[in-house]
């Protein structure tokens, strides 16, 4: 069977991760300074912490690495590395949030998508405006901006991982060859009426051997990781706005109107023909 180019593999499993990974945050800070006093003795954390560069130069070593952070930098430091900075300009403020991200079956995400250490957020990127966002935060104070970053914190893992993904630095590690010929024969045949017995017969397992492989590589079994990629791919279609309603069940192999519906429902909060309307009103504001 041939596989697909490892450059597909990383975008299908950053396409399962933004739809699948839990993101929780819990701690975040934003240092200022305005006399270059700022200093941030070595340490370690549980968690992958995220520094960005908001205003003014700062150093920050990372394992014995000094990183320059200009204006816009953000360097990504993960858990139990040492790690220590200060302020390198007589203004300067930093955005700090740490974040746990995992795939469903518990895997660290930043161990299967592995983002750069460092790099630079343009200032017109949705990456650098939702950092800044999530900063503003703290304009309301401490602690309401602890009860807002469990909010922010999913949708800033999962731009990072869109900005490095587009700019070349996001490193895939490969997945189990199987799991990736049965995922890309899934997103093939999403049409199909396709089984468990029909794809374990395709990769030359058992049924209950295909499912411990998805498993331990993704978190869901092969026909869960179906019927999450026909729901995407019908809500792709609806944003399009090309087909009908029926035509997109068809298309993806859920026909059964009353059952998309609701299986839809269940996955996005509303209904095929809400959904539509929603993201109608959306792009015409």
């Amino acid at each position: 069977m041939k596989l697909p180019a490892a450059a597909t593999d990383g975008g299908r499993l950053l396409a399962f991760a933004l739809a699948h990974a839990h993101v929780s945050t819990w701690v975040s800070s934003r240092p200022i300074t305005d006399d270059d006093s700022y200093v941030l003795l070595e340490r370690t954390v549980p968690d992958y912490n995220l520094i960005h560069a908001l205003a003014g130069r700062a150093v920050w070593t990372v394992d014995g690495v000094d990183h320059v952070l200009e204006t816009g930098d953000l360097v990504l430091v993960p858990p139990g590395v040492k790690h220590h900075g200060r302020s390198a300009s007589r203004h300067m403020t930093i955005g700090s949030i740490h974040v746990l991200a995992t795939l469903p079956g518990g895997q660290d995400l930043f161990t299967q998508l592995v983002p750069a250490r460092h790099r630079h957020v343009g200032a017109d990127t949705r990456l650098d405006a939702i950092l800044r966002l999530a900063s503003s935060e703290f304009d309301h104070g401490r602690d309401a901006a602890m009860v807002m970053m469990p909010h922010w914190g999913p949708l800033v893992v999962k731009e990072l991982l869109r900005h490095d993904h587009a700019a070349g630095i996001l490193h895939a590690n490969p997945l189990d060859p199987l799991v990736i010929e049965i995922l890309a024969h899934l997103e093939r045949h999403l049409a199909q009426p396709l089984s468990l017995s029909e794809l374990a017969k395709r990769s030359g397992y058992s049924p209950q051997h295909l499912n411990r492989r998805f498993t331990a590589a993704l978190g869901l079994t092969p026909l869960a990781c179906l019927s999450d990629l026909r729901l995407q791919r019908a809500a792709s279609l609806l944003r399009d706005g090309s087909l009908t309603i029926a035509a997109i069940g068809a298309r993806v192999g859920l026909g059964d109107a009353a059952y998309f519906s609701r299986v839809f429902r269940k996955r996005f909060g509303r209904t095929p023909s809400d959904f539509r309307a929603h993201v109608g009103s959306d792009q015409h504001r």
